[in-house]
């Protein structure tokens, strides 16, 4: 019983020296968790993300298909911008495919000059489309320049670009105060190099394994309770398919099915296994806009926002605001032309709930 006492302290001491202490305004970004190293200081010192009267909202747009040369980007712009005022978001996320044509380095300026001049903080994570027309790297050096972004360039070492978890304070108004929420933004790829495995690649093995690290490291220095969270990333998993099957949604399902891998790797199941991920946001599948829950975890689509993007709902986003220290959100679709039903989760149970519990 000693033994297993000191190495749980020993192993609680390790994580609290690895990822920092809050009250050094130490947090979470490029983190280099197997070396031991000290964890940079994140960029988003720039705009300290906090609770606002127990609240913190953001809004998640998606597949903007920013086309520079098309006259449609002025409509994107504009259902940007008609959102932005409406909803008055803490946090902007855009979940891929944002700049799909060239010149893509002009594409990219256009977008973010729209969130600095609405002095809104963004965190971006890469679609399938964005790195054929620019790479990651160069998107991710340019986002890194704007005073708006949020997010890092993530562990250059792991798959993808972006993997990063955006912590949002405590809403008391102290300038030191402890991680209340997290946000965890995943690239999921893009493409299989042959169709053996399917055409869309997976969030891989050691995305896993870093979102594993860096979830239980957030725990570990909150009294090993898991900190509530919620993903964003592009391509929808496989899970949301048993939402079709079962028909447990709400919202839209227009496409012909769901564009997500064939190969499941695990990344439902390692959410499950920490506890602190509430829901998943994605984007992909443009005329999908639904949200249901799988295995206590809500599984949702945000709305498609760009007008240069195929499909037939009305441009605009998806709404989430998490509520400060509960594991409790409620989500909406906004557009120009007004709000959506209010999905709230945990959901109510339903009477067939009811019936079935011991």
């Amino acid at each position: 019983m000693k033994k297993t006492f000191l190495l749980w302290l020993l192993a609680a001491t390790f994580a609290k020296a690895l990822f920092a202490q809050e009250r050094d305004e130490f947090v979470i970004g490029n983190i280099k968790l197997e070396t031991g190293d000290t964890p940079e200081r994140f960029p988003q010192k720039k705009h300290n993300l906090a609770f606002e009267n127990a609240r913190f909202r953001i809004a998640q747009f998606t597949d903007l298909h920013w086309t520079p040369k098309s006259a449609k980007c002025a409509e994107t712009m504009a259902i940007i911008r008609a959102v932005l005022e409406a909803e008055k978001p803490h946090l902007a996320v855009l979940t891929g495919d944002i700049v799909t044509a060239a010149p893509a380095l002009e594409g990219w300026k256009a977008v973010i000059r729209i969130f600095e001049e609405a002095r809104t903080p963004f965190v971006v994570t890469m679609g399938n489309h964005d790195p054929e027309v620019m790479n990651r790297d160069t998107i991710f050096d340019l986002l890194m320049q704007s005073p708006c972004y949020v997010g890092t360039k993530g562990p250059e070492r792991f798959r993808g670009r972006g993997n990063c978890a955006v912590t949002v304070k405590g809403g008391d108004g102290k300038t030191h105060v402890r991680t209340k929420a997290l946000l965890y933004c995943i690239d999921s790829n893009d493409y299989r190099p042959t169709d053996k495995h399917g055409r869309y690649d997976w969030i891989h093995l050691d995305q896993i394994h870093w979102y594993l690290q860096t979830s239980r490291g957030f725990a570990a220095y909150n009294d090993r309770k898991p900190i509530p969270a919620l993903a964003f990333f592009h391509i929808p998993l496989t899970e949301y398919k048993h939402l079709v099957d079962r028909k447990a949604y709400s919202g839209e399902f227009r496409e012909a099915g769901i564009g997500s891998p064939e190969v499941n790797s695990g990344m439902l199941s390692a959410f499950i296994e920490q506890g602190d991920v509430m829901g998943v946001f994605t984007g992909h599948d443009h005329d999908n806009d639904f949200i249901g829950v799988e295995q206590g975890i809500a599984l949702a689509y945000g709305r498609v926002s760009g007008a240069d993007a195929y499909g037939t709902l009305t441009r605009g986003a998806r709404i989430i605001e998490l509520h400060e220290g509960l594991m409790r959100f409620d989500s909406w679709i906004s557009t120009p032309d007004g709000r959506g039903p209010v999905f709230r989760y945990p959901p109510a149970p339903t009477p067939d709930d009811e019936r079935s519990s011991p």
